[in-house]
């Protein structure tokens, strides 16, 4: 199982790589960080389509998640911990570690740098993070002061565009609408059955919400199952399409009880991330580029995740404040798991960004 080793206590990231495409010389390369419960496999149907186009895929493991190390005690406390200044110290250690392994990878694998070529951008990495994964992606541009100089010289160098995919609310530190709640944090669910039911809920088609004006707390409380109200399999969730031994392979519903709580981390935590890492950067990486990706039959925390992104994009940039370059592309017609559901079209979408 190919790994990398991230800090001084040899905790280690596994990833999986679609490799090099066949004799290339300046293809791109994508580092794709998943969300919570399902981890990297998820990514898979989208290598052979990201070769082609003369891509190169890298999906990292979290820390907990197959093949990765697990959190140590001291790390685990952190993540528990209701001190908002260890809940920082949780997301910023991920984030350094994540770091870290694009860097020994880049250097690694003899990536090829970003250069000009008949007026095209090519080479060089971008960086994809999919729902609760936003919150390390946040936490690393909010961080990248704490980074060693070797690992920020490396990533200021190669990295031209990180892509915010359907992010929750939670993990952009909005406060949640009130009557709205996720199987996670139901008390009506019970805690054997929450894992399999966020699965299953995740997975849906929700009725679309096709603007950001329309994504509105009465919308939200008011989304509904489209399969359940319509009967039309278009619309079956991704998980109950999927055989049993083949969903087990892109889950890990025991990670629940270890680090699940950090969905419930102070919102202002992520708060206080998001506008260190998208709108006001000190400058740091200031060529980065960033596109928010927004699915419009998500889940409604994601939902809520679009609305909040597109009202902060379209807002005045503070005095002084260094905003990133960012752009919010709508994806019409698909749920939460589009990159599966739709890996062709995912990756000609990721292509046109890069």
């Amino acid at each position: 199982m190919p790994t990398i080793p991230v800090n001084d206590e040899g905790a280690v990231l596994y990833y999986e790589d679609s490799g090099a495409p066949q004799g290339a010389k300046d293809y791109s390369t994508i580092f794709l960080l998943h969300g919570f419960i399902f981890h990297g496999a998820t990514f898979r149907p989208s290598f052979q389509h990201a070769l082609s186009k003369n891509i190169r895929m890298v999906a990292i493991n979290q820390r907990e998640y197959p093949g990765s190390s697990p959190l140590n005690d001291h790390e685990i406390a952190n993540v528990w911990s209701s001190d908002p200044n260890r809940q920082a110290n949780a997301l910023r250690e991920q984030a350094v570690e994540l770091a870290v392994f694009m860097a020994r990878f880049i250097d690694g694998e003899n990536i090829p740098a970003p250069k000009r070529v008949n007026g095209q951008e090519v080479g060089g990495v971008s960086f994809l993070a999919w729902s609760q994964g936003n919150g390390p992606l946040l936490s690393l541009l909010a961080n990248i002061s704490q980074l060693d100089n070797r690992t920020n010289a490396v990533l200021e160098r190669y990295m031209r565009t990180v892509f915010v995919y359907d992010p929750p609310s939670m993990i952009l530190g909005v406060p949640s609408p009130p009557d709205t709640v996720t199987p996670i944090d139901n008390p009506e669910v019970p805690f054997e059955n929450k894992a399999q039911e966020f699965i299953d809920w995740a997975a849906a088609y929700w009725n679309p919400l096709q603007t950001p004006e329309s994504i509105t707390t009465e919308a939200l409380v008011n989304r509904y199952d489209m399969h359940k109200a319509t009967q039309d399999d278009q619309y079956l969730p991704t998980s109950v399409r999927l055989p049993k031994n083949e969903l087990d392979a892109l889950t890990s519903p025991e990670i629940l009880p270890r680090v699940g709580v950090a969905l419930s981390f102070h919102r202002e935590v992520y708060a206080e991330c998001l506008r260190r890492a998208l709108f006001d950067t000190k400058g740091r990486w200031r060529n980065l580029r960033v596109v928010a990706l927004w699915p419009d039959m998500t889940i409604w925390p994601c939902s809520l995740g679009g609305r909040a992104l597109a009202d902060m994009i379209s807002s005045p940039a503070g005095k002084d404040a260094v905003r990133r370059d960012m752009e919010m592309v709508r994806i019409n017609g698909v749920n939460h798991f589009y990159h599966y559901a739709h890996p062709a079209e995912f990756t000609e979408l990721i292509e046109r960004y890069l």
